[in-house]
C-alpha cells in the first residue's frame, strides 16, 4: 500500500476515490500527494502528485462519463464538448518540474530527461472511452482501474537512472510545502474550490467577507491581450450582468478587479440559490417524469416564464447569443434565469465576436444565421436557441441532431400546448416571433366563466357584496374544499380574505372553526368573522400583505428562508399547544412579508383537533398517512411544513406516487450545492420532517424549530487563522455541567467538597477569615452551623479539618458522619449533619458525643462543630434540658440578634448570608469567576469547535460583561427575599448558564453536522438565564424577570438593525435581543440593561438601602402609599388615605404629617457571614411599622410616579400596606382634604384653636 498524504480538501468524491484506489494498489514505497497547492502567483494546484522510484506523475482526475470521446482540443461527454484536461495538467507538470529543480536538493543533477509526466485518470464507475479522429495515442489517459499498472509500467520502463538520492528531497519538499495560512485569497475573496469552466476562463467558488458564496470568473491577461484590451471584456460582462440582474433574470455581478500578481482579470458573480440548469434537470431526473414526461402544469409554467425572461433580457438591450441548457436556470418558485452573459451583445456597443472561444458549448444550439459567427446573432437568434434548449428539456433528450418535424411530432404527442415552440424554430429569423409573443401563445386559454348562482348572503363573484358588508375584489384561488376571495370590509374599512366553503359542514368542523376564531398569535393569520350555522358557509380572515411561497416572484435568500421557517414553526408550535392541527400546511398558506424577514401561516379552514380526520387538504403536501385517510397529527403538520419549505427551495414537490407507492424524491447533489453549505443544511433540516413514517420525523414543532435555528453555519476549524485543530474534550466542562442540579449527566461534585474540582473552585468566605481563625486558636467551644442544604456547612467543616491537619493535627477518627482531630492539647469534634443517625448511634447520641467532651472537659480542652438545621437545633436543646441550659440561653440570644462578641458559643446562621453584593463583587460573582477562570478553559483554545461552541461563548460572556448581569440577577433574587440562595444554588445556576446541560461531545456532534449550536434558543447564556422549565431554583425565579417581558420598541429596532451585521446571528428575535442587551451586549447607544430591567426602581431602592437622604426616602414612600390606598392625585408630603365610601362621588382624605414617620434600614450585619442591607422599615411614632422589600418598594415607587397599580401580583403587598394604614386610621391629624365629584379639593387645617379652609389651594376662611 502506497503512502497517501492528503494536503487539502478533496474537490469531489471522484478525486478521493482515485487517491484511495491508487493508495491501495501502488507499491509500498510510492508516495501520493492529494490536494497539493503549488507555490507561485497563479495559485496552481494538482489533483494528485505520485512519486515513483524514477518518475513523478502529475495527475488530473475527472469523473466524466459514462461515455467520453477523447480528441485533440476538446473531449466530448454525451456530446457536450469540454476542454482537453491534458492542456492544463501539462502546464501544472511543467511548474512541478521547474519547482523541483529549484527546491529539491539533487534533483537538478539528474540530467535533462523529463521525469515529471502529466496524466489524466477517468474515475467514472461505468466508463467507456472512445478515441476521436485527432487523438494522439501517446497521451497518458487511463481509466482508474488501469492507472496503477500503467504508472508502474512507465516507472519501471524509464531508461534513465532512478531518482536515487534525490528522491528523499523530492518527497520532503512535496510533503513540506507550506500550506497557505487559512484558505487562499483573491482580491478579498476566500477561495473554496475550483470549478469547471470553458476555454481559457478559470472559475473559482469563493466567499466574500459576509460568507456569501460567489463565483470568481477569471480571464488570463496573456490570452485576452492578444485580441484587444482585456478590460473591455471584463467591463462587458459586468455591464451585461447587472443590466438585467435587477429583473431577477441573471446572476448579479460585483465590481470587477484585476490581480496583477496572477495576471488575471476577475468578475465576481453571485450564483443563484436553490436553482439547477435545464441540463442538470434532465441528467438528474428532477423534476420527475411520470410516464416519461414532466408534469404538464409545471412544464408549461416554466416554458412560458423562460420566454418572458428572454424578453426581459432583450428589453434591457442585450442579446445573449450563447444559450445552452447549462446556461438556462430553473430557480426558486419556477423562475427562469440565465447565466454566462460574457458573450452577450449590448445595443449600440462594439461586437465582441473576437472574444468567443472556439468550440463554445452553445454552438449546437445556435440559430442558422449565426452558426458561423456570433457577430450575426440577433434577438430572434436567442428565440431559436431557447426554443431548442426547452425542446431538449421537455423531451428529456438531445434534439440538436433531430429534424424539426420529428421534434414537432414528439412535442405534439407529449405536450400539445407546446406547438408555438416550432414557430420559434423557424429556419428564417424573419419568420420567428419575439420572445414575449411566444410566451403569450404558450399561455393556457382563460377558463370559461361559470354561472354564479345567487345565495342568501349575496353573489360570490368579483363585484359581489356578501352579507351587505364584504365587497369582493378578486379571486385568490379555488380548491376542492373552498374558494378564496380578496374582499373589502366596509365596516372595518380594510382588506380581508373570505373563504367560501363548498361543502356542508359537520358539527365537529364548525367547532374547529370556532377554535380557529380563538387563535391570536403574531405568526397566525387572524380569523375575524364566520358564517357556519347555515349555507353558504364562509370564513373571513386577515389579509396578509406579501406573497405566498407558491407564487412566482422574487427568490429568497437563505437567511430569509430560515426566518420564514422559524415563523411557521412558531405558529405550528402555538397551534399544537392547543391540541389543534392546521391540516393544510402548503406553500399557498405561508405568506412571506415583503421584506422576507417574517411570515404568517394562514387558512385555518381545515384545522381539526389532534387525532381527527381533516375534511380536505392538498395532496401534494399531505403526509402519507393523511392521504391514506388516517387522522391528522402534529407529525402530519410537520410533513406539510417540510414539503412546503422544500418547494420554496427546490421549486418542485418532493413527494411522488409515480412508482405506485409513496416515495420522497430527495434533492440532487446539484440542488443542494446550489444553496451553499448553509442553505444545504437548512434544506436537509427541513426535509427531516418529510420522512414517510411519522415516528421518523422530529417529535414536535419546537424541536424542529431549534434545529432550523441552528442551521446558520458556524465558522469551521480552518477559519481560525489557518490553524489545523482537532476536537478536544475539556474535562472541566463535564465537571461544571454536573454542578447543575438537574443535569442529565448526574450531580457528582455538587455537595460539599466531594471531589478535586470542588476543592479547586472553592470560594473563601468570612467563615474562613473570621470564624476559622478563632476555632483554630481555641477561642470557641461550641460552633453551631445552621442553614439550608447547600449553604456550605459541610464544606466549611471539611476545610477546617484540612487546616488542622496542615498544622499537624492528629486524626483520631473520621467517617461519613464527621471527624475527630487533636491539635496540641485541644480536641476538635465535627458532626456533618445533626439530623442523621450513623451506625449504631442515634442523631442525639451523635451530637452528645461531640458536646459532652466540651461540657465536661474530660479529655482536656475541646471544641464541638456541628452542622444543624433550625428545627433540629430547637428540638435537641429543648429535649436535652439542664446539662446544656446555659448554652441554650446564649444561643437564643444570638437567634434574637445579639452580637456574639467574645462569647465562646457561636451560632452561625448561614441563611442570613448574602451571596450577592451591590457592586457585583459578592460571593456569587466569586463563585462564577472560579468556574470561568482561564486555567480551566485553556484546552478549549486548541479545539476545532471553539469558534462555534456555545459553551466557550458562554464562558467568555460570563467572564466578561455578563458577570455583571449575573451579579445583578443574584442581587435581585436576594432582595426579593423569597428564598435565600445557597452556594449549591449559585453553582447550579452558573453551570446551567455556562453549559446549557451540554458537554464537549454534544457540541462536537453539532459542529460536525454543520450546525451552529449558538443559534438554538437554549444555547447562549442570555437565553439560558431566563429559560422556563430549567428545574433550577434560581433560573426558574429569573424567568419571571425576563427582559423580553419588558416592552420597549427600541429592542426590535435594534435587532433589525443589527441582524445583518456579521456575528449577530444569535439575535434570533426581539426576545433574544432584549436578553442580550441585559447581559451587556451594546447593540445601540440609546438602550442598555437599565431599559430592559424588570425592576425599574432597583437603583433607587439600592440608594435607599444605602441610607442616602432618608427624608427623601420617607417622602417618596409615603407618596406612593397614599396613591395606592386611594389618594390618587395626592401631591403633598405625608400620608393621605380616604375615609369616604368607595362608591361615593366624594372623599375625605385623612392626612398625617410626614415628620411623624421615619424610614430606616434594617441592620443586617453579622460577625461571621457576609450580609447586605435588604429591607427598609417605615415606622410611625405611634408604633405602626411596615417592612419593605424590593417587591413592595417597586410597587410603591411606581405609584408615586403616577402609575395605577392594579394587577393581581400586587394584591398581597397591597394587603400589607392596607393593614399598615389601617393601624393609623384613628390617629389624630392636623389637616384633611375633601375631594368632590368635580375633582376640586378643599383643605381643612388646624391652626391653633382655629380651622382654616382652602379651596384648590386658594384662599382661606
Amino acid at each position: 500500500m502506497a503512502n497517501l498524504r492528503v494536503k487539502g480538501e478533496y474537490v469531489g468524491p471522484g478525486e478521493q476515490r482515485t487517491a484511495e484506489y491508487l493508495e491501495a494498489n501502488l507499491p509500498d514505497d510510492w508516495f501520493i500527494f492529494a490536494g497539493r497547492k503549488l507555490p507561485g502567483p497563479n495559485r496552481d494546484d494538482a489533483d494528485l502528485i505520485v512519486v515513483g522510484r524514477s518518475l513523478v506523475f502529475v495527475i488530473e482526475e475527472k469523473a466524466w462519463g459514462p461515455t467520453v470521446v477523447v480528441d485533440d482540443n476538446n473531449w466530448y461527454v454525451r456530446d457536450d464538448p469540454r476542454p482537453n484536461p491534458l492542456n492544463r495538467v501539462s502546464q501544472v507538470a511543467r511548474i512541478v518540474a521547474s519547482t523541483l529543480r529549484e527546491r529539491a536538493k539533487g534533483y537538478a543533477n539528474l540530467g535533462p530527461a523529463h521525469r515529471v509526466l502529466p496524466a489524466v485518470v477517468l474515475s467514472h464507475p461505468k466508463l467507456q472511452v472512445l478515441r476521436g479522429h485527432n487523438h494522439d495515442d501517446r497521451e497518458r489517459i487511463w481509466p482508474l482501474g488501469d492507472a496503477p499498472a500503467a504508472l508502474e509500467a512507465l516507472d519501471e520502463g524509464f531508461h534513465g537512472a532512478s531518482l536515487g538520492v534525490a528522491r528523499v528531497p523530492v518527497v520532503t519538499y512535496l510533503d513540506d510545502l507550506p500550506k497557505p495560512a487559512g484558505k487562499p485569497k483573491l482580491g478579498g475573496y476566500t477561495i473554496e474550490s475550483r470549478l469547471a469552466s470553458p476555454g481559457q476562463e478559470q472559475a473559482w467558488l469563493a466567499t466574500d467577507s459576509t460568507g456569501e458564496a460567489v463565483i470568481l470568473k477569471c480571464y488570463p491577461t496573456t490570452v485576452l491581450a492578444a485580441q484587444g484590451d482585456p478590460q473591455d471584456f471584463m467591463r462587458r460582462e459586468y455591464a451585461a450582468v447587472n443590466r438585467v440582474a435587477d429583473l431577477g433574470r441573471t446572476w448579479r455581478a460585483y465590481p470587477p478587479f484585476s490581480d496583477d500578481a496572477g495576471e488575471l482579470f476577475v468578475v465576481p458573480v453571485v450564483p443563484p440559490r436553490g436553482g439547477s440548469t435545464l441540463h442538470a434537470s434532465v441528467e438528474d431526473g428532477v423534476p420527475e417524469r411520470a410516464g416519461g414526461k414532466l408534469d404538464d402544469d409545471l412544464a408549461r409554467a416554466i416554458t412560458v416564464d423562460a420566454f418572458r425572461a428572454l424578453q426581459d433580457i432583450h428589453d434591457a438591450g442585450l442579446v445573449h447569443r450563447a444559450l445552452h441548457p447549462k446556461r438556462v436556470w430553473l430557480h426558486q418558485k419556477r423562475r427562469v434565469m440565465f447565466s454566462d452573459l460574457n458573450l452577450a451583445r449590448i445595443e449600440d456597443d462594439v461586437s465582441i465576436a473576437l472574444w468567443a472561444t472556439d468550440g463554445d458549448m452553445s454552438e449546437d444550439f445556435r440559430a442558422p444565421e449565426c452558426a458561423s459567427s456570433l457577430a450575426l446573432a440577433t434577438t430572434k437568434s436567442d428565440v431559436y436557441s431557447l426554443a431548442l434548449c426547452l425542446g431538449y428539456w421537455l423531451l428529456g433528450k438531445d434534439v440538436t441532431e433531430s429534424a424539426h418535424d420529428v421534434i414537432a411530432a414528439e412535442l405534439q404527442s407529449a405536450y400539445p400546448w407546446a406547438q408555438p415552440l416550432m414557430t420559434a424554430l423557424a429556419p428564417s429569423a424573419a419568420d420567428r416571433p419575439m420572445a414575449g409573443a411566444v410566451a403569450e401563445k404558450l399561455q393556457p386559454p382563460p377558463p370559461e366563466p361559470e354561472p354564479v348562482p345567487a345565495t342568501p348572503v349575496g353573489r360570490f363573484e368579483v363585484g359581489g357584496l356578501i352579507a351587505d358588508r364584504y365587497e369582493i375584489v378578486r379571486k385568490l384561488g379555488r380548491g376542492g374544499f373552498a374558494t378564496s376571495w380578496k374582499v373589502y370590509d366596509r365596516q372595518r374599512e380594510l382588506p380581508l380574505v373570505l373563504k367560501q366553503i363548498h361543502q356542508n359542514l359537520p358539527e365537529d368542523v364548525r367547532a374547529e372553526f370556532q377554535a380557529a376564531h380563538a387563535l391570536h398569535y403574531d405568526y397566525c393569520g387572524s380569523v375575524y368573522d364566520m358564517h357556519v350555522t347555515r349555507p353558504p358557509h364562509y370564513l373571513v380572515s386577515e389579509y396578509v400583505e406579501g406573497e405566498s411561497l407558491a407564487e412566482e416572484g422574487r427568490a429568497f435568500s437563505v437567511n430569509e428562508l430560515r426566518d420564514i421557517a422559524v415563523c411557521v414553526l412558531k405558529a405550528l408550535d402555538y397551534i399544537h399547544s392547543r391540541d389543534l392541527v392546521h391540516g393544510d400546511v402548503t406553500p399557498s398558506n405561508v405568506i412571506a412579508a415583503p421584506d422576507g424577514t417574517s411570515a404568517k401561516l394562514i387558512d385555518f379552514g381545515l384545522m381539526v383537533r389532534t387525532g381527527n380526520v381533516p375534511a380536505g387538504g392538498t395532496p401534494k403536501y399531505a403526509a402519507p398517512e393523511v392521504r391514506d385517510g388516517k387522522p391528522a397529527t402534529t407529525a402530519s403538520d410537520l410533513f406539510g411544513f417540510g414539503a412546503t419549505m422544500a418547494y420554496a427551495m427546490l421549486g418542485r414537490t418532493v413527494s411522488s406516487l409515480a412508482s405506485g407507492t409513496y416515495e420522497v424524491i430527495a434533492p440532487t447533489r446539484a440542488e443542494e450545492e446550489a444553496w451553499g453549505p448553509e442553505g444545504a443544511q437548512l434544506l436537509r433540516t427541513c426535509l427531516t420532517a418529510v420522512a414517510i413514517a411519522p415516528r421518523d420525523r422530529p417529535s414536535s414543532a419546537g424541536e424542529l424549530l431549534e434545529l432550523v435555528r441552528s442551521t446558520r453555519s458556524a465558522p469551521g476549524p480552518d477559519d481560525a487563522h489557518g490553524e489545523e485543530l482537532e476536537y478536544q474534550v475539556n474535562p472541566n466542562v463535564g465537571s461544571i455541567r454536573r454542578l447543575y442540579r438537574a443535569s442529565a449527566a448526574g450531580n457528582a461534585g455538587n455537595r460539599g467538597l466531594d471531589d478535586e474540582f470542588a476543592a479547586e473552585t472553592y470560594v473563601p468566605t468570612r467563615l474562613d477569615t473570621n470564624l476559622l481563625p478563632r476555632v483554630l486558636a481555641g477561642e470557641l467551644d461550641v460552633v453551631l452551623l445552621s442553614g439550608n442544604p447547600g449553604d456550605g456547612k459541610t464544606s466549611l467543616l471539611v476545610q477546617l479539618g484540612e487546616r488542622l491537619k496542615e498544622r499537624g493535627a492528629q486524626v483520631l477518627h473520621t467517617d461519613d458522619a464527621g471527624w475527630r482531630l487533636k491539635l496540641s492539647d485541644r480536641t476538635f469534634y465535627a458532626v456533618f449533619d445533626a439530623s442523621e443517625a450513623h451506625g449504631s448511634l442515634s442523631s442525639d447520641e451523635l451530637v452528645k458525643q461531640s458536646l459532652e467532651p466540651v461540657r465536661t472537659q474530660s479529655a482536656g480542652a475541646a471544641t464541638a462543630l456541628i452542622a444543624v438545621n433550625d428545627g433540629r437545633l430547637h428540638q435537641f436543646f429543648a429535649d436535652a434540658g439542664e446539662p446544656y441550659e446555659d448554652w441554650w440561653f446564649e444561643i437564643q440570644d444570638q437567634i434574637a440578634g445579639k452580637d456574639p462578641g467574645s462569647s465562646r458559643i457561636a451560632l452561625v446562621d448561614l441563611k442570613r448570608r448574602s451571596l450577592a453584593a451591590v457592586d457585583s463583587t459578592g460571593l456569587a460573582n466569586q463563585a462564577l469567576a472560579a468556574l470561568t477562570r482561564d486555567d480551566l478553559w485553556a484546552k478549549c483554545s486548541s479545539c476545532a469547535a471553539k469558534v462555534g461552541c456555545p459553551i466557550v461563548a458562554n464562558r467568555n460572556t460570563l467572564n466578561g460583561v455578563g458577570a455583571e448581569a449575573f451579579g445583578e440577577l443574584m442581587l435581585i433574587s436576594h432582595l426579593r427575599r423569597r428564598r435565600r440562595a445557597t452556594f449549591r444554588d449559585v453553582r447550579s445556576a452558573a453551570a446551567w448558564l455556562i453549559t446549557g446541560d451540554r458537554d464537549c461531545p454534544d457540541v462536537h456532534q453539532l459542529v460536525r453536522q454543520g450546525r451552529n449550536a449558538g443559534l438554538m434558543s437554549d444555547a447562549l447564556a442570555h437565553d439560558l438565564a431566563f429559560a422556563t422549565g430549567s428545574n433550577d431554583y434560581l433560573v426558574d425565579e429569573w424567568s419571571d424577570l425576563d427582559p423580553a417581558l419588558v416592552p420597549d420598541p427600541r429592542v426590535d429596532r435594534v435587532r433589525r438593525e443589527s441582524s445583518a451585521a456579521e456575528g449577530t446571528g444569535y439575535l434570533k428575535n426581539a426576545e433574544s435581543a432584549a436578553r442580550a442587551i441585559y447581559f451587556g451586549e451594546r447593540l445601540a447607544t440609546d438602550i442598555s440593561r437599565v431599559d430592559v430591567r424588570a425592576y425599574r426602581y432597583l437603583a433607587e431602592f439600592l440608594d435607599m438601602l444605602a441610607g442616602k437622604d432618608t427624608d427623601h426616602t420617607r417622602d417618596r414612600l409615603l407618596l406612593g402609599i397614599s396613591r395606592l390606598v386611594g389618594a390618587h392625585g395626592y401631591l403633598a408630603n405625608g400620608l393621605a388615605f380616604s375615609l369616604g365610601s368607595p362608591d361615593s362621588s366624594w372623599a375625605i382624605l385623612h392626612t398625617i404629617e410626614g415628620d411623624s414617620f421615619t424610614a430606616r434600614v434594617a441592620d443586617a450585619r453579622h460577625q461571621y457571614v457576609e450580609t447586605i442591607a435588604d429591607v427598609l422599615v417605615l415606622e410611625h411614632g405611634a408604633g405602626a411599622r411596615l417592612t419593605l422589600t424590593l417587591d413592595s418598594a417597586e410597587i410603591i415607587l411606581r405609584a408615586a410616579d403616577g402609575e395605577i397599580v392594579n394587577d393581581p401580583a400586587s394584591d398581597a403587598i397591597r394587603q400589607e400596606i392596607d393593614a399598615f394604614v389601617g393601624q393609623l386610621g384613628r390617629h389624630p391629624s392636623t389637616s384633611a382634604q375633601v375631594v368632590d365629584s368635580s375633582g376640586s379639593v378643599t383643605t381643612a387645617a388646624i391652626d391653633g384653636v382655629d380651622i382654616k379652609f382652602a379651596l384648590d389651594g386658594k384662599g382661606a376662611s
